[in-house]
């Protein structure tokens, strides 16, 4: 073995204890060994070898090497190779973002810069691809564009700003992109060795040469005197695999680095479960799948309802875990959101786990802070200034606890009341919105930051540098971004107040990630594929194994098709499969090995994974007599389930003199279709609080249609109407704001015409418009009030018509007659009790006007009023309130759920869904 300089570890063995193994009785001495380089994939590579050796120092009392990751070769020259010195310095992100972003705005169609800094980071993706291949951008002119449709000739048009714009800019700055840094460091490095090769030992070890830098850097360790590769789960080199194969990739590295197959040592597994389940994957990965011995225990297969589920399942595998072994217990997945979630039902067993991925900068409290004064600057709305005046770092500065009453004694007293305005807050609101508010003639970037940045100082109370916005390590990195980017903002383009929030957005999702400090030392690890290389695990979870998410979906690229990204000799989503596959299977040895999917996600299927699917149907012909643990039955019995009751319907009984004796006539239909609602607004003094959020426009078309009729009565009588006469009136109610100007004048004229002609063939002695009446009489002890507000009365010669106008739904003519919708019938009813002080007429007419402004334009409902109707009416009415005098009736809540209403501000304290599901 130690002659050899090709060595390949199999899946299933302990890569780094292996290779600890392997280094230490290669080493001559504690020196050689302490001299020895090795460079390995990834940061968590190197702390999970760096453990390897520790575990041997209480034994050996070891030097340990020096341990590097294969990208940080070109960042800070940890082997001071004079040629990466020599390197031009890397481009800074949001430098190269805002110059490519200016030279999109050149481009044909795009006209803004949010648009614009999105093309540029898919563009940069390409660059980036690119230049880890080691490819020169120049090749893309070498594509045919007439072999092509016309959108990708334009794209070739388009990618003229890498080929030609770009490296000139590069060049003016002496700056170089970050993945040419890196692919031009490993080539340094190599070259740097090949004429000064190094006297110690120098090991590569579990990479899978998957970029040509690295791949010509393995090629030359392997000339050293002292140079090894060790491989991870390299299978025979005899047999070739097609792609996306999880040995293709590795294969191909061998056809690069020339090394025979009798120069390469295959150690030999340890234990039977490494054999057993490396013929289970051989079967899974052929091309025809074939059944596999008997004798062999397949791994755990969870199919799981959903991801919530799923996660459940994968923390009480967890906890369960913990008590159960001694080693490592890793949840292996591609799904950032099944990582939150396990996290989440990790906590109510207080348990952390480690996790790989780093934070995003702009899901840190303080950048969502930042965001949404950013967002109210760009659209200043009321719910977006309650958002900001109520987040934990307003006021944090100052005296945050009379901060917070009186902003909600604010919402209460001016937000949350009728009819309120946004112009009603200047008064109160005075301060904040001073604070919140840019100068007009701010255009550059940096100029918006510096305001930005200002005002959310303000806001917390404290403008120094010791601002609690950028006190914890999230609001230092975040200040850190903040003042690079104003370094850099001279290289964007001019921005509006319009533009900003997006912009800022933007570039805040272009920030390095935090450093995922939670759950160092503990036992459970969350891991990304990537981060799982090498990784060690008594227990084994793979889970989020769904098609696009593990495998990932291939990322979508506007400019470069198939036969392009051939033609440039980039590799094609499936080579990016292989390496994924190899990452699957990498982790298929563990001792204690599930796999878990959910079988719909955000509401909708998903497809098994194609590894899943294999190795179902390998182990539906290797099905075992073992009944599996029911994971999902455990996982639904986390949340606690109370004892099966009977929930039964609010039935309030309030006292007889606290029961209403005064209702409008609509609460008078309120009372039959929901008690209740009556019942918390008069007995409890219940009102609900407006709507932060606009009124539907439904309800706001309905109210202008109102007033405007309503005005035009009161100023001019409606006597005599001409259509003319009637729209000059009404146009200035239309507009005040856009929707009224551009969609609701063009329903109203078709209204108005229709009003007219009605007005026209009914003439009328007297109108009168919003006219409020009341009628007493007596329940039992008790004196009773009806009271209401006709939309229109209308005194002829020969009769009096109470009109109510409608602009929505309108109740049945059958509804009107039963008295289930009474409020026509009552006013009818109340006119014939003289309650709207008019002349008393012999006969009462009454019509809904059914205005809607389409085709017809409006309808007459015609309720018939008769004697007899108008007994029935009262005599139902004196029955209703008999019937709620008496301290025995209870204020149930929808008790005929057919007859509900439709609109109900009390459906939450009735609890409707709990006892009427």
């Amino acid at each position: 073995m130690f002659s050899y300089p090709l060595i390949s570890i199999p899946f299933g063995e302990n890569f780094n204890q292996r290779l600890v193994d392997a280094l230490i009785n290669q080493a001559d001495s504690p020196l050689d060994l302490a001299q020895t380089l090795i460079l390995v994939p990834n940061h968590r590579a190197i702390l999970g070898l760096k453990n390897a050796f520790l575990q041997k120092a209480p034994q050996d009392n070891l030097l340990l090497p020096k341990i590097l990751s294969l990208n940080d070769l070109g960042d800070h020259n940890p082997l001071g190779i004079p040629l990466i010195d020599a390197l031009p310095k890397k481009v800074d992100s949001c430098k190269r973002l805002g110059i490519l972003s200016q030279l999109i705005l050149k481009f044909p169609g795009y006209t803004s810069t949010p648009q614009a800094l999105k093309a540029a980071r898919l563009l940069g993706t390409v660059l980036d691809e690119m230049q880890r291949w080691g490819l020169d951008s120049r090749k893309i002119e070498t594509i045919v564009s007439t072999d092509y449709a016309e959108h990708w000739q334009l794209s070739l048009d388009f990618l003229k700003i890498v080929t030609h714009q770009w490296p000139q800019i590069l060049q003016e700055l002496g700056a170089i992109d970050d993945q040419a840094r890196t692919h031009q460091a490993l080539k340094a490095v190599a070259t740097f060795w090949k004429h000064h090769p190094p006297v110690h030992r120098v090991v590569i070890a579990g990479s899978t040469g998957a970029t040509p830098g690295i791949a010509s850097l393995m090629k030359t360790v392997l000339t050293l005197p002292k140079g090894q590769v060790f491989l991870y789960g390299l299978d025979s080199p005899e047999v070739t695999y097609p792609l996306p194969h999880p040995q293709h990739a590795i294969q191909k590295l061998l056809s690069v680095l020339e090394v025979p197959s009798a120069q390469i040592y295959f150690t030999r597994p340890t234990y039977p479960l490494a054999t057993d389940r490396h013929q289970l994957v051989q079967r899974s990965t052929s091309s025809t799948l074939t059944k596999a011995d008997g004798k062999i225990k397949p791994p755990h297969l969870i199919p799981c309802s959903n991801l919530q589920q799923e996660a459940k399942v994968i923390a009480l595998i967890m906890r369960q875990s913990i008590d159960t072994t001694t080693g490592p217990i890793v949840l292996v997945t591609p799904n950032q959101n099944l990582g939150d979630w396990v996290e989440q039902e990790l906590a109510r067993w207080d348990l952390t786990a480690n996790r790989s991925d780093a934070l995003k900068l702009a899901e840190t409290p303080p950048a969502r802070f930042m965001i949404s004064v950013a967002n109210y600057l760009q659209n200043p709305t009321v719910g977006g200034l309650l958002c900001i005046l109520k987040h934990p770092f307003c006021a944090k500065a100052s005296d945050r606890k009379t901060h917070l009453e009186t902003i909600r004694s604010l919402e209460i007293t001016i937000i949350r009341r009728p009819n309120f305005e946004f112009e009603d807050l200047r008064s109160a609101f005075a301060q904040y919105l001073d604070i919140l508010s840019l100068p007009d003639a701010l255009s550059t970037l940096n100029d918006f930051l510096d305001h930005h940045r200002a005002i959310c100082g303000k806001l917390t109370g404290d403008t120094t540098p010791t601002c609690p916005l950028w006190q914890q390590n999230d609001g230092a990195a975040l200040k850190e971004f903040l003042d690079n980017l104003n370094n850099q903002a001279p290289y964007f383009s001019g921005i509006s107040n319009q533009t900003y929030a997006g912009v800022f957005k933007t570039l805040l999702d272009q920030a390095p990630g935090l450093h995922n400090t939670k759950g160092i030392g503990s036992r459970l690890h969350i891991l990304g594929t990537f981060e799982s290389r090498l990784s060690d695990a008594e227990v084994m979870i793979l889970g989020g194994l769904n098609e696009d998410s593990w495998p990932q979906a291939p990322q979508e690229n506007p400019w470069l098709n198939r036969a392009m990204r051939q033609q440039l000799g980039l590799p094609l989503p499936e080579w990016y499969i292989g390496l994924s596959a190899h990452d699957f299977w990498a982790c298929f040895y563990a001792p204690q090995l599930y796999l878990t999917r959910s079988l719909e996600e955000n509401g909708a299927p998903t497809l098994a994974s194609r590894w899943w699917q294999r190795l179902e149907a390998v182990y539906l012909k290797n099905q075992t007599s073992t009944p599996p643990d029911p994971w999902q039955e455990w996982a639904d019995q986390l949340v606690p389930i109370a004892p099966s009751i009977e929930l039964m319907p609010p039935a309030p009984c309030p006292p007889i003199e606290a029961r209403p004796k005064c209702l409008y006539v609509t609460e008078v239909e309120r009372l039959m279709r929901d008690p209740y609602a009556v019942y918390a607004k008069h007995c409890l003094g219940l009102k609900p609080l407006p709507s932060l959020t606009q009124d539907s426009q439904a309800l706001k078309r309905g109210q202008l249609i109102h007033t405007v009729l309503d005005q035009y009565i009161r100023a001019n009588g409606g006597l005599s109407p001409t259509l003319d006469h009637l729209l000059n009136f009404a146009y200035p109610y239309f507009q005040k704001d856009h929707t009224s100007r551009t969609f609701w004048w063009q329903r109203f004229q078709k209204i108005a015409a229709w009003v007219v002609q009605e007005w026209q063939s009914a003439p009328a002695l007297k109108r009168l418009s919003e006219h409020k009446g009341h009628v007493s009489f007596v329940v039992g002890n008790h004196t009773v009030e009806i009271k209401a507000i006709a939309d229109r009365l209308d005194l002829m010669e020969t009769h009096v018509a109470v009109i109510d106008y409608k602009t929505g739904a309108v109740p049945s003519l059958k509804e009107m007659k039963q008295g289930l919708s009474p409020q026509l019938g009552l006013e009818a009813w109340m006119l014939y009790r003289h309650g709207f002080s008019v002349p008393h007429a012999k006969h009462i007419k009454a019509a809904l006007w059914h205005l809607t402004g389409q085709n017809p334009a409006g309808r007459v409902i015609n309720l018939d009023i008769t004697e007899e109707f108008l007994a029935d009416t009262e005599t139902g009415l004196y029955n209703l309130f008999l019937t709620f005098l008496n301290d025995q009736t209870s204020y149930f809540a929808c008790p005929n759920p057919d007859h509900a209403p439709h609109y109900n501000d009390y459906s939450h304290l009735e609890r409707l869904k709990e006892w009427q599901g």
